[in-house]
This record gives C-alpha cells, sequence and structure tokens, in this order.
C-alpha cells in the first residue's frame, strides 16, 4: 500500500493538525462524544459508484481550538479514499441534520464550501474535510450530524458517501466570540440619547447604547461612525473587556462635530465591534433621533463681530501684519493653542499662526496676526477666509474648530512686505555664527551638524525660525525650524542638520534662507548666507545609504486620529516608496508592532493640499509609493485612524524602499504621541528597539 498523503484545504493542514482538540469516539446510542479519538467504519457507500475512486468508509472527527478558549471553531471530517483509476478529484462536503444544513463552508467568513482536491495515482489517501464551528453554533442543532460526501472525477461521473458524526453540543462551538445578536436573533438593536452634561442647556453627545453576546472572554473594540446622506460626520471607538454572557454597552458620539457639520438629523449609524487582533466581528446599523445640530455644544461660538486690517510697522507703505479681530464666547477657561489659518478664495495657497492664549469664560475679542511676508511669498490675493482651530497645547488634540463667517478686503499680495525685509530693526544679525559636528552613535562620524546664528532683539518675545542648509551648488541638503522664547539683547538662534543628508557631498556648506518671526510682528527675512561652514566635508559625516533624504517626520494628534507628516529633502531615483510602522509599548508585554495600511495619499512640495489617509485600510496596499524622484523633496501626509479615542503611548518609524526590495528603517527619526494616560514616552529606548529589530542605524 503506497503511503498516506493528506490534503489541506484553506488553510496549510500541517500546521493545523497539530491544534486538533479531538472529538472522540463514538458508539451508537451515545450522547456524548467521549475522550478519545477513533476511525469510524459503520459507513453507507452510495450506490453510484464509478469505478474511478471510491470511499473505504474509513472516517475520523476531531475538532479545533486554536485559541484555546474551550469552544471548537470547526470539525475535521478525515476520510479515507481509494483511487482505482490515477487522475484528479474534487470532493465537497455538507453536514446536516434531519435535511437541514449545518455546516457548508471550512470557515465562517469563507466563501468557497468544504472542498478537498487530489491528483494522484493508484492508492489509498486521506482527504481532510473542514467545517465552520460558527455554522455549527448558529444552527442551533445538537449533533450527531450527517456528513455528505460528494466526489467528482475526471470522467465527470460522481460517487456519495454519508456518515454520522459523534454526539455532540452546539454550544460548545464558536468562531466569533462576540456578537450583537444571540441565537441568530438582534439583541435589542441600538438605542440613542442627547446628553447634556454641563447643564448648560447644550448637549455634550450623543450616547448609544446597544447588548452584545459573549462567548469568549477577551478584548474588544467598538467602532462607531454617525453620518448624513453619505457624508461622514463623527467615528468614535472604546476598549472594553468582557466576560462571557450578555453585557449591555454604551457608546458615546461627541456633539461637537455634529455641531460643527450643520447636519440636522436623523444620522445613519453603523457600529463594528473587533477582536484583539483587529478582525471584524459584527456590525449593526440604526438610525438616531431627528436631533438639531445647532441644539449641541461648542468650545468657540462666534458672535459674528470681525475686522480686519493691514498693519505697516516701518512706514514703508505696505503692510508687515494682517490683524484679523473676531469676537468669541468661550464656554470653558483655560489655555489654549489657537491657530488661525488664512486662504484664498481658490484655496490653493494658505498661511497660518499659532499661539497660546489664557481665555476665560464669556464674549471676550480674540486677534490673530498673519504675517505679510509670507502672504506676499505665496502670492495670494484676497479676499481671504479665516479658520480658527482650538487645541489642547500639551496633547495637540484638537478641540474645536470653525471658519469665520466674513472674508476680509480684497488685498493684493503687492500691498504685503516682501521677503528679505527686516522690521524697524526689531532683528537684525550680529554676523557671528558657530558650528560644530556632533556624534550621536560614538562611531567616528558626525551624525548631526549643530549651528548657531547670533541675533540681536530689541524685544523679549516669542520666536519662531527656520533656514536651509546648501552646498556649493546652491542645493538644498537640510532643512531645521525652530521656537522658543528669546530676551532682548545679543541671543543665538539654533539648528540642527542631519549629517546623512551632509555625507552626500563635500564641503563648504552654507545656512540661508532665515525666516525668523516674533509673536509680536517683528520679523527678520534674509536669502543671504548668514553661516559658513568650511570646517567638516563629506568623509567626516554618517553615511546615508537610504533612497531618501528625510528632513523630518512628526505627529499631531487631530479628532480623526493622529496625522503623521514626513518631508523629504531628496529622492534618489531608485526609491520605491514608503511604509509606515506603529509601536504600542505596555508594561509587561514590550511593544506591539503593526504596518500601517493606505488608501489614498498625497505627496506636494509643501504640503499645501492633498487627501489625508486612513490606517489599517484593509485590502489595501501597505507600500506608499514615492512622489518621484526630486532633489527638492517632497511632503507626505497620513493620518492613523485606528488610535482614534484609544488610550497609550504610540511611537511611528518610516521605513523607507529601493527597487531592488532593500529596506531601511529611520530608527533614528522616530515621531511619538501620548493620548490621556498613556505610558511616559520614551523615545530613546525605542530608537534602541527599533535598531536592535532592525539591524538599521540610519536616520
Amino acid at each position: 500500500m503506497k503511503q498516506q498523503k493528506y490534503l489541506y484545504i484553506v488553510v496549510v493542514m500541517v500546521a493545523m493538525c497539530t491544534l486538533f482538540i479531538t472529538l472522540g469516539a463514538y458508539t451508537q446510542g451515545e450522547d456524548t462524544m467521549p475522550p478519545l479519538r477513533i476511525s469510524k467504519q459503520n459507513t453507507r457507500e452510495a450506490a453510484m459508484t464509478v469505478p474511478d475512486i471510491k470511499f473505504t468508509g474509513h472516517t475520523t472527527f476531531s475538532t479545533v481550538d486554536d485559541n484555546g478558549d474551550g469552544l471548537a471553531e470547526a470539525v475535521i471530517a478525515e476520510v479515507e479514499v481509494k483511487i482505482l483509476t490515477g487522475g484528479e478529484y474534487s470532493f465537497i462536503g455538507t453536514l446536516k441534520k434531519n435535511g437541514q444544513v449545518i455546516a457548508n463552508r471550512p470557515f465562517f467568513e469563507s466563501a468557497i464550501s468544504s472542498t478537498a482536491f487530489l491528483n494522484e495515482g493508484i492508492g489509498l489517501y486521506t482527504i481532510f474535510l473542514r467545517f465552520s464551528g460558527e455554522q455549527i453554533f448558529q444552527s442551533g442543532e445538537n449533533g450527531p450530524y450527517q456528513i455528505e460526501l460528494f466526489a467528482v472525477g475526471a470522467n465527470k461521473l460522481a460517487t456519495t458517501l454519508t456518515v454520522s458524526t459523534p454526539a455532540c453540543d452546539h454550544t460548545q462551538f464558536s468562531e466569533i466570540g462576540i456578537q450583537f445578536s444571540k441565537n441568530g436573533t438582534i439583541l435589542t438593536g441600538v438605542t440613542d440619547a442627547a446628553i447634556d452634561e454641563t447643564g448648560d442647556g447644550k448637549f455634550d453627545f450623543v450616547e448609544t447604547t446597544l447588548s452584545v453576546e459573549v462567548r469568549t472572554t477577551g478584548k474588544y473594540r467598538l467602532q462607531g461612525t454617525l453620518s448624513k446622506g453619505g457624508t461622514s460626520i463623527i467615528n468614535v471607538g472604546i476598549s472594553v473587556t468582557l466576560t462571557r454572557g450578555t453585557h449591555t454597552l454604551k457608546l458615546p458620539f461627541s456633539g461637537l462635530p455634529i455641531r460643527r457639520s450643520g447636519l440636522d438629523g436623523p444620522y445613519e449609524g453603523i457600529v463594528n465591534i473587533y477582536d484583539a487582533n483587529d478582525h471584524a466581528l459584527d456590525s449593526l446599523e440604526f438610525v438616531t433621533q431627528p436631533y438639531r445640530s445647532v441644539t449641541f455644544r461648542a468650545l468657540l461660538e462666534l458672535d459674528g463681530t470681525f475686522n480686519d486690517q493691514g498693519v505697516d510697522t516701518n512706514g514703508n507703505d505696505l503692510f508687515d501684519i494682517l490683524r484679523i479681530d473676531f469676537g468669541a464666547n468661550f464656554t470653558e477657561a483655560g489655555t489654549f493653542l489657537v491657530r488661525g489659518v488664512l486662504t484664498n478664495q481658490a484655496l490653493q495657497d494658505f498661511v497660518f499662526i499659532e499661539t497660546l492664549m489664557t481665555l476665560s469664560t464669556g464674549s471676550q475679542t480674540l486677534t490673530l496676526n498673519f504675517q505679510g511676508p509670507l502672504i506676499h511669498k505665496q502670492k495670494m490675493e484676497g479676499p481671504y477666509e479665516v479658520e480658527v482651530l482650538v487645541q489642547n497645547p500639551d496633547t495637540f488634540e484638537d478641540l474645536d474648530r470653525v471658519q469665520l463667517g466674513q472674508m476680509t478686503k480684497t488685498y493684493r499680495f503687492t500691498d504685503f512686505e516682501p521677503l528679505g525685509r527686516s522690521v524697524a530693526r526689531a532683528i537684525s544679525l550680529t554676523g557671528k555664527s558657530f558650528d560644530k559636528g556632533v556624534d550621536t552613535d560614538g562611531n567616528g562620524l558626525f551624525d548631526e551638524l549643530h549651528v548657531d546664528v547670533e541675533v540681536k532683539l530689541t524685544t523679549t518675545d516669542f520666536y519662531e525660525w527656520s533656514a536651509r542648509l546648501v552646498d556649493v551648488n546652491g542645493t538644498e541638503i537640510g532643512f531645521d525650524s525652530r521656537k522658543a522664547t528669546l530676551s532682548v539683547g545679543t541671543a543665538s538662534i539654533n539648528f540642527v542638520f542631519d549629517g546623512k543628508l551632509i555625507s552626500q557631498v563635500d564641503g563648504p556648506y552654507f545656512v540661508k534662507g532665515l525666516l525668523m518671526f516674533g509673536k509680536t510682528g517683528a520679523n527678520l527675512v534674509n536669502s543671504d548666507v548668514v553661516a559658513k561652514i568650511q570646517t567638516h566635508n563629506a568623509s567626516k559625516f554618517e553615511v546615508n545609504s537610504s533612497s531618501v533624504g528625510l528632513r523630518s517626520f512628526t505627529t499631531v494628534t487631530e479628532m480623526k486620529g493622529i496625522r503623521l507628516t514626513w518631508k523629504t529633502i531628496s529622492i534618489k531615483e531608485n526609491h520605491a516608496g514608503f511604509r509606515l510602522w506603529r509601536a504600542i509599548k505596555d508594561d509587561k508585554e514590550g511593544y506591539a508592532v503593526t504596518m500601517l495600511k493606505k488608501k489614498l495619499i498625497f505627496h506636494q512640495a509643501d504640503c499645501i493640499k492633498g487627501e489625508l489617509t486612513s490606517a489599517n485600510t484593509d485590502k489595501l496596499s501597505q507600500l506608499i509609493s514615492a512622489a518621484g524622484i526630486s532633489k527638492g523633496g517632497s511632503c507626505y501626509s497620513f493620518v492613523d485612524t485606528s488610535v482614534k479615542n484609544k488610550e497609550g503611548t504610540y511611537y511611528y518609524v518610516l521605513e523607507d524602499i529601493d527597487i531592488s526590495g532593500k529596506r531601511i528603517f529611520h530608527c533614528d527619526a522616530i515621531a511619538a504621541v501620548t493620548i490621556d494616560q498613556g505610558l511616559t514616552m520614551d523615545l530613546e529606548a525605542t530608537k534602541d528597539y527599533c535598531r536592535q529589530v532592525t539591524g538599521s542605524r540610519n536616520s
């Protein structure tokens, strides 16, 4: 007799075989399955037998409990067949009871039937057919069941077999650990109510209540969405740990996005439930009550007053500042990061500012000072629209966002101060600069170039500055921007440039294109060289083996999730694209690492416009394609929506890939953010972990 050969369907059954939990021996009349596994020979072979193949009558049953929760995910039937004429054969199985189909798929979510195939010569073989445990559970029928097998050979004639399983309890099967239904019937559906938590007469959130039936104790995540007519309004999520049984859960939807949407209800809702591995288990659709958007509370209420004014600080008849004053009523007191975004009607260009404001409750006038040289640089023609974004200054969480209802006067960009002029000598250069190479990993090569430029200030203020590092040909090989409070008198503004980008070309190097602004309106724009570096050349700097020159990689928390933005200085010809990785650390289990998947991606020279993306979108490519070969680099943006409303500290690392498949992880440029009560951020430990697991020291 030839050696038996085994065929596994859908998954690699070699691995599965070690995980079987045997149902045991079966004899006629028993009510339950004994603990041992036997071969069953009491079978009935159908009359329509063909000479090509036949069932021998030997059949063995077992179960699979891969997750060890005591519930079986499937029944496995091992059926012995004898091939009389070599060739290809197909086998289809169905589990029935009293003529009713109990299970006919290997997995509950499978689109194919329980099927096996053979392409062998004459001999004895064992085929494996898997039957969904979830189908068995949802049938509500206890065993024994009858397995009907149907075999087709090359001559298209068929042979069949009917064999009974041992007795079993259908409640001992499950593939889905949690559902919104029990025994196929929805438990309660979704009810909703608007809640005024502060008692100010405005609703703070819509609270939805729903019930779930848990068959497997564990961690689960509810993800809910409200929309109106196809327009998404808000996405929320909560994580819960649930034991077996029926549970009532509450999922709150913040009222602010509803208010800002301007859309009145009823709203269409959907709630999805996921397991700890982010596998979608069940979903439930619902429709809310007919709420009105204006009944929900906002942090920032506009009173309708608005004024814009161009300000000339140096008397040259050109505006250095565009000042916007507007009336607002804050419903909460506190210190906020207020960001203003100025756009033209074409929405092609924008200028933004951000400032810390300590505000009281009640009506007040807020002032935003937009820098005139930036408006001139963008060649932005008025009138302009203004959007105001209020954020938590510690976490950068969006607290409110509103478009001011009026537009500015019709300014011309030539009305504003051009780049390159100083404002009343409030900021001036002393002509002194200092530089040094910094070796961060102790290998004798510089990882960073630090440059300090000395300035003279007439006002103590909060300043922002930026500049470019260029080679002797004027090609940009570095960029840095920083901010700090500086005191009146002589001060140093510092820059840190990436050594791996400098290693691509010999010196001398030059710091050019200095742009510096203060909150009070002082600015310095200098397109000339402000520092010359002659003491270093390319061989002294860390070599960059990556196909990408990375300028920056940052995170910002938004209402949708965590926005990741990275800018490249250069992209080589062999660059294929990027991947994004997220690591979450806990106190006990170390790092949980996930590759993020992209839906849409944009790349623009200055990140001016484009589509944001969604993370962890199934069945979409993980590779973020390159923007193209560029000496000037490009800008990418991506929103990880899977962490919305989830507490934790999240670390992100960028991987770039060349066309040969070479992978570089930018471990020294990890971006991180902490939401709510996440663990204390430890960038250096995470960088070390990244280097250890990837073998990469690139930044």
